[in-house]
């Protein structure tokens, strides 16, 4: 579970990377909600699920998971939080527990989360997406 916002333009999540642990097939689930995931860690309630699929996966390398069921607006200065689960087969970075950002593009800038080990229950600790996310950014242009 990590947090995403939208820095200075509205988002589009079309799609997420994940990145291998090992070769072969994971079921993948992707959950999203508004806001922060904190207080809804091992409660499924108010969460989306956007992706429900087995994918195949290679050891240390990136499998785009094609279009997401729904995809997910982010206003600009909003927040959203994801919830990426592979059953067996998804590499993350280890955190620091300090929940802030640690990567971005100008357009989205990710935190850092938590990791579980199975679906809604209690986390193992704290965890970096080790992953991409492909979005599309629209802006409204207003002509005279």
């Amino acid at each position: 579970m990590f947090r995403v916002k939208a820095t200075n333009s509205d988002a589009v999540i079309t799609s997420f990377e994940i990145e291998g642990k090992k070769d072969g097939e994971s079921e993948v689930r992707i959950y999203t909600r508004q806001d922060d995931y904190q207080d809804h860690v091992e409660d499924s309630a108010g969460w989306v699920k956007v992706f429900d699929k087995k994918v195949q996966v290679s050891k240390n390398e990136r499998t785009n998971l094609e279009l997401l069921d729904e995809k997910v607006t982010i206003p600009a200065g909003s927040t959203h939080s994801f919830y990426v689960f592979s059953k067996k087969n998804m590499l993350y970075k280890k955190g620091n527990g300090n929940r802030g950002a640690f990567d971005g593009d100008g357009v989205l800038t990710m935190m850092e989360g938590i990791g579980t080990k199975k679906l809604f229950e209690e986390p193992t600790g704290s965890g970096k997406f080790s992953g991409g996310i492909r979005y599309v950014v629209f802006d409204l242009i207003s002509l005279p």
